[in-house]
């Protein structure tokens, strides 16, 4: 039994790897019953995913900054002329 649901004992499988859970360790998530090994490999994975989004953010961060303003003295002069 997890929560409010009940399952067959040869029904409580790791929706992974297909093992059953034999021990009362498990991880029961939104995507389905996990064993723990087969769940801390999906966490971890989800991390360097995050953890890659993160850099590409970083970098496209960076790479805007990097832009150098006009240098004043490569901007020719204006040339004003007075309305009339």
């Amino acid at each position: 039994m997890t929560g409010d649901d009940s399952y067959h004992a040869h029904c409580f499988k790791c929706r992974s790897c297909h093992n059953r859970i034999d021990e009362l360790m498990f991880a029961k998530t939104s995507h389905g019953i996990y064993c723990m090994k087969c769940h801390h490999q999906r966490v971890a994975r989800s991390r360097r995913h995050a953890q890659k989004q993160k850099e590409r953010e970083n970098a496209g961060r960076e790479a805007k900054s990097h832009v150098h303003p006009i240098k004043e003295e490569l901007v020719p002069p204006a040339v004003c002329t007075p309305f009339f």
